[in-house]
């Protein structure tokens, strides 16, 4: 199942590597943190998680200046919550995908900017020592990034993010999250 989630981003990374000699290209690795909050879905039913951390990594690439792709990795560990019968773990979510920018979500040049971004994604919820299954997400979200040197460019984002329900636990709606995070990503190209 995994396969086949993962050999639809091939024929986009291939494509992209043709592209790189586009004059106005700019490609960068990233990293970032910071907090998924659960909200509405399946979560406002059970309440049953709390906020926990949000980190990973992303590989902006801007080939002109109207959008940009942006593959990355994701993962969000949400603290454990009191329930009626004891104490339960949070849900880990563990997601790949790829986010399109309406505009450049890496820069080399200038300064402040607003960048809006929507992703498609297959993430993996679970709790420890749990059943996980790979299910289809989504997000949207805003960046505002800042342009630090010509190799480096700071971002802070907030995105909406829904993940489909999980059969094995019953539910019956998708579990949403708002996630928030400070990023750094050094440019790599051009150089």
């Amino acid at each position: 199942m995994r396969m086949r989630h993962a050999m639809f981003l091939v024929p986009i990374a291939l494509a992209l590597t043709v592209s790189v000699a586009a004059a106005e290209s700019v490609i960068g690795i990233g990293t970032f943190g910071g907090v998924a909050i659960p909200n509405g879905g399946e979560w406002k039913t059970t309440k049953e998680s709390k906020s926990g951390l949000n980190w990973g990594f992303r590989f902006p690439m801007a080939f002109s200046s109207a959008f940009s792709l942006e593959p990355f990795l994701e993962r969000s560990e949400l603290k454990k919550d009191q329930v009626f019968f004891g104490t339960e773990d949070g849900f880990d979510v563990t997601s790949y995908g790829l986010n399109l920018g309406i505009g450049r979500l890496v820069r080399n040049h200038g300064g402040l900017h607003l960048t809006p971004f929507v992703g498609a994604m297959v993430a993996k919820q679970r709790r420890e020592g749990g059943p996980g299954d790979d299910k289809f997400a989504w997000q949207g979200g805003l960046q505002i990034g800042l342009h630090g040197s010509e190799t480096a460019h700071w971002d802070l984002r907030g995105s909406y993010q829904s993940v489909s329900k999980l059969k094995d636990f019953g539910e019956t709606k998708a579990r949403n999250y708002i996630n928030i995070s400070l990023g750094l990503t050094a440019v790599v190209a051009p150089r």
